[in-house]
């Protein structure tokens, strides 16, 4: 686990703790992950979970696009998350897909 520690704008530290497990396979052009992340907070209050998913094809002009959905399956309680200074979030625990292009130059 990764330990980390914020100091929030009304001066006080946050601390949390942090892990991440991707699992990646690959055939060809083409390759998925899974990545599962864990964060843990001292203050006693539930652990925030999500899983992101993704799959990428590597086009033959040396391109790689990728679909994938980040948040697949979250924990949806973020009603007691430390940093309260900050304006809330519409929906924290939706999931976000995406689509990406990259190029090589």
């Amino acid at each position: 686990m990764r330990h980390s520690r914020l100091r929030s704008l009304s001066g006080t530290d946050v601390e949390w703790e942090s892990a991440a497990l991707s699992l990646g396979l690959g055939y060809g052009n083409f390759s998925g992950q899974l990545t599962g992340r864990l964060v843990e907070l001292p203050q006693g209050t539930a652990p925030w979970r999500s899983l992101d998913i993704g799959l990428s094809w590597r086009t033959p002009w040396h391109g790689e696009l990728s679909v994938g959905a980040k948040n697949v399956l979250g924990n949806p309680d973020t009603s007691r998350w430390p940093l309260s200074d900050l304006p809330p979030l519409e929906d924290p625990s939706a999931r976000v897909p995406y689509v990406r292009y990259k190029q090589d130059l």
